[in-house]
């Protein structure tokens, strides 16, 4: 916790904290939306790796409770009937990364 403190300092720490906590409220609300609202918020004050890298875990984290807040047969019956869109995100995941470098920082706001 001090190397992330260290790395971007408390203050945005905090912010990013009740940025998250507003965009998985906004998630629970209406059901989507998190990282939008991450990653604009984070763009204006972490840098655009730092605001990519923040938004990961609690987006995987709210997507999984999500995915399996009925239960393990729901989710795979779900993912059964949509494996085509399932096998395409994964897919386009890695090579959509690749651009990420190559858009100005502005575009993020």
């Amino acid at each position: 916790m001090g190397e992330l403190i260290s790395l971007i300092g408390g203050h945005d720490l905090a912010l990013a904290l009740a940025v998250t906590l507003f965009a998985g409220f906004v998630k629970g609300a209406v059901g989507f939306a998190m990282p939008l609202i991450m990653m604009g918020a984070f763009s204006s004050f972490l840098s655009p790796d730092m605001a990519l890298a923040g938004l990961v875990l609690p987006t995987l984290a709210s997507n999984i409770s999500q995915a399996f807040r009925q239960g393990w047969r729901p989710a795979r019956d779900t993912a059964r009937r949509h494996w085509r869109i399932l096998v395409a995100t994964i897919a386009f995941i890695p090579i959509s990364a690749q651009f990420f470098w190559a858009i100005p920082q502005g575009f993020f706001f």
